[in-house]
């Protein structure tokens, strides 16, 4: 696996548990590459996993969706208690 492949969608709904290509995707990095410096930064979540004899490191989605929402300062209850996205245009 190449991480300077681009980021990769899957073909339908995203799964409980992903490789960095499919993370770097689901938080809109270019490619895994990007991702990873990202998360050797500390601006992307860690992997929740190990997984399998290589240990390859996994991202839970569930984990991901609770880091953006931890980012942006969101409740995650759905609620109108997010940024406004009028503040954010020029």
């Amino acid at each position: 696996m190449s991480s300077r492949a681009p980021a990769q969608f899957p073909p339908g709904a995203w799964p409980a548990e992903m490789r960095a290509p499919r993370v770097a995707a689901f938080l809109d990095f270019e490619t895994a590459n990007d991702f990873l410096a990202a998360v050797s930064r500390g601006e992307a979540p860690r992997p929740t996993a190990l997984r399998g004899r290589k240990r390859e490191p996994v991202w839970s989605r569930i984990a991901c969706e609770r880091w953006v929402e931890h980012r942006h300062g969101l409740s995650g209850g759905g609620g109108d208690d997010g940024e406004d996205i009028a503040s954010l245009m020029p």
